[in-house]
């Protein structure tokens, strides 16, 4: 088994990030068969960004802490011994019934959702981070993959049935998350799975928010705003992993058609 054995299943379902045409194999890349750009492939996965994030570059330390915190060894224990399985419980939990739908993961980290559907769910990993995208490819897999920007997701209108985002806004500032959630409504056809942790003000809570990479944690009334505008908010949830997480169930708004 490999990450994007079938290349032909993954086509059906991207997009150039630029202009949204259809991309076609080239012989060591992707093209697109609209703005005539080129993608490369890393281990197999399409690298889909639509230019430089134009974010400033990180100081030393940063770049430190995220050598120690993103390497994907530490990140799948902290998933198994420091809160990722009570978390994965309860998205396992709200996920339900997801035979035969195509699910994509937005965020996904080293795969944590795909241990939670059956093998009939088409499951797509998506994620900024090539670190993650390693530790994922490591575990030889069989599921879909793509590396992009989430505020410019390369996917076609209505790909998925479903969509998960979990532990993902906190590391997006204010017009990056609005940007991110309106393209995800686009995206999905039926149902979007949102969870993350809140900013609160438990001791034990705002000292691992030093400790994060993510700096924009929010509180629940800030979440679920920032989710009604793309989306209508069916259920709002709270439990408590180390942080107070909020999990919400949505269904994305589609434009009126004009009269």
């Amino acid at each position: 088994m490999a990450v994007n054995g079938d290349m032909r299943a993954l086509l059906e379902l991207v997009a150039c990030p630029v202009c949204r045409s259809k991309l076609e194999p080239r012989p060591s890349s992707l093209g697109c068969t609209g703005c005539g750009r080129a993608f490369d492939l890393h281990s197999g996965v399409p690298v889909l960004f639509a230019g430089k994030s134009g974010q400033p570059q990180p100081t030393t330390l940063a770049r430190a802490q995220y050598a120690v915190l993103g390497n994907p060894r530490l990140y799948d224990f902290h998933q198994k011994h420091g809160g990722g399985r009570p978390i994965a419980a309860q998205v396992g939990r709200a996920l339900g019934d997801v035979d035969d739908v195509t699910l994509l993961d937005i965020g996904a980290g080293t795969g944590m959702a795909l241990g939670l559907v059956p093998p009939t769910t088409r499951y797509v990993w998506f994620d900024n981070d090539q670190l993650k995208l390693r530790g994922f490819v490591a575990k030889s897999i069989d599921a879909l993959a793509v590396l992009g920007d989430a505020t410019r997701l390369p996917f076609a209108d209505q790909v998925a049935d479903q969509t998960l985002m979990v532990e993902v806004s906190h590391h997006l500032p204010d017009d990056a998350l609005h940007v991110c959630l309106d393209e995800v409504a686009r995206v999905t056809r039926d149902r979007f799975l949102f969870v993350d942790a809140l900013r609160g003000r438990r001791l034990r809570s705002r000292f691992l928010w030093q400790l994060d990479l993510g700096r924009f944690p929010r509180t629940e009334a800030a979440l679920v705003e920032a989710l009604g505008v793309s989306f209508d908010v069916a259920t709002v949830e709270r439990f408590r992993v180390n942080h107070d997480h909020v999990l919400c169930v949505c269904t994305p708004r589609r434009p009126h058609p004009p009269l």
